[in-house]
């Protein structure tokens, strides 16, 4: 679980501003 959080993380900030890819 820990790297899918660090993955959806660095997805995030690019989308929002490291947010914690939380698909808003």
């Amino acid at each position: 679980p820990q790297r899918a959080s660090e993955a959806g993380k660095k997805g995030g900030q690019n989308s929002h501003g490291g947010r914690k890819s939380d698909n808003s």
